[in-house]
């Protein structure tokens, strides 16, 4: 049976195991966050108490890693959560937290929802700068957390393990970079899918790619359907 070869963090790894089942997910973690915002920057900002806008889950570990609990408190408080799994982040680290979800997910769907007023988008350095653009032209604040890269001892281990027909899981344009290295000397032919067409976009043509199928849904929580349709070769 074909797996599922995820080149995501720890935490996108697990959630799509867990959602999965069937056919399997080989979850070694292939990215790894690194926080690069200095900690009183990040005080500073949850201090100021404005509404947030958190653009992934790895957002709120870093936050949750760095601010005292009543700090965390009241950056998360009133937030815009890219997805359902950011907005499950958020829910598990401030109880009771008011959580807007857009009904599609990505920065796109963010920059609909905003709003006037200032807030603070708590993001990795890879956020779509017309996010950051626009958060900063309302008064707010853009705290840039953490950077995402590859593990490449992990990839070592995903490339001895990968065949024919497995399904490498694009998670983000991390995701894609970290396959410019994992396919380096790899024997294997797999296919690719990707959570949107953005991160399949310069994936077009990969040789290395038996296939490649984007995901259009909007609502990640339909991804893992999306992917066992295609591992079924229904999609």
């Amino acid at each position: 049976m074909a797996a599922i070869v995820p080149l995501s963090t720890r935490r996108f790894a697990r959630w799509l195991s867990g959602e999965l089942g069937s056919p399997p997910v080989l979850a070694v973690p292939a990215l790894r966050v690194v926080p690069t915002a200095p900690p009183p920057e990040v005080e500073a900002a949850a201090r100021l108490g404005l509404p947030a806008v958190v653009t992934s889950p790895n957002a709120v570990d870093v936050m949750a890693s760095i601010l005292p609990r009543e700090l965390l408190r009241a950056a998360l408080s009133r937030s815009i959560a890219i997805g359902p799994m950011t907005a499950e982040a958020i829910a598990e680290a401030v109880p009771g937290a008011r959580v807007e979800v857009p009904p599609t997910h990505s920065s796109r769907s963010l920059l609909s929802v905003l709003g006037p007023g200032p807030r603070v988008l708590w993001c990795s350095e890879g956020v779509e700068e017309s996010l950051a653009r626009a958060v900063e032209a309302s008064g707010g604040a853009v705290v840039r957390l953490y950077r995402v890269e590859a593990d490449r001892g992990a990839l070592g281990r995903i490339r001895s393990a990968l065949s024919d027909g497995d399904i490498v899981v694009f998670a983000s344009l991390s995701s894609v970079e970290a396959w410019g290295l994992l396919r380096e000397g790899l024997a294997a032919r797999p296919r690719g899918a990707a959570v949107s067409r953005r991160v399949a976009a310069p994936l077009r043509g990969d040789p290395s790619l038996s296939s490649l199928a984007a995901f259009e849904g909007g609502d990640i929580r339909r991804f893992p359907q999306f992917l066992r349709a295609l591992a079924g070769g229904g999609a």
